[in-house]
């Protein structure tokens, strides 16, 4: 695989920290989700519980290899995100992260539509499996597949929030609209790594909006 792009090794460590923080705060909306499903059997609760898992092992994924790289790259050179340029392991780890993504925000899609057909899950999974395997460029496909699941969920949840004007629904509008800014960013990654920052920056403000909004729902 070819090297997807560039950092510089002062801006690697910090996104692998806020990568793990991502996981935790997705791995707890998951399991608060899972909690409603339990006492509601609401088959949302459910499909949002695993869009969440997903993502959780997606971050996992991310986390763990970007610290591999973390402990034995020389830090006066340029490395990849993500994966090291020789490691066919850390290939296939990006390959599983970006599954794992594509599928949570499928999961995430399927849920926001309030459809009973399973078969509009399998639409958003089958979409997800054809931009992987189709692309030339895989990083670019997930990014920009990435960014039309985000800015379609940011709509729905502007939407939720005109409706109910209350803050849980505009923080989760905000955490969402945070997220496909950050990704926006990542694509223009080849440009300049400094969107790295900025990509990881609005994520993390994305994921705190969600962590506030549960902590709101909680009181």
């Amino acid at each position: 695989m070819n090297t997807l792009y560039l950092v510089e090794f002062r801006f690697f460590l910090l996104p692998v920290l806020m990568q793990v923080f991502f996981a935790i705060i997705t791995l707890f909306i998951s399991y608060q989700a899972f909690k409603v499903f339990r006492i509601t059997k609401h088959p949302q609760s459910k499909s949002m519980s695993a869009a969440f898992f997903l993502i959780f092992i997606s971050y996992v994924v991310q986390a763990t290899i970007n610290f591999l790289n973390v402990m034995k790259i020389n830090p006066d050179i340029y490395v990849v995100f993500g994966i090291h340029p020789l490691s066919v392991f850390h290939n296939q780890g990006l390959y599983f992260h970006i599954l794992f993504m594509t599928f949570g925000l499928a999961f995430l899609m399927f849920t926001v539509f309030k459809s009973k057909e399973s078969s509009l899950l399998w639409y958003f999974v089958l979409t997800s499996v054809l931009v992987f395997f189709l692309s030339s460029n895989k990083l670019i496909g997930f990014f920009m597949l990435t960014v039309l699941y985000l800015a379609f969920l940011s709509y729905h949840y502007m939407l939720n929030y005109k409706k109910r004007k209350k803050i849980g629904p505009l923080l989760v509008a905000l955490a969402f609209v945070s997220m496909l800014i950050g990704h926006l960013g990542f694509l223009f990654l080849t440009k300049s790594t400094l969107f790295y920052a900025i990509g990881h920056s609005f994520s993390f403000v994305g994921y705190l909006l969600l962590l506030v909004n549960y902590h709101i729902i909680k009181k």
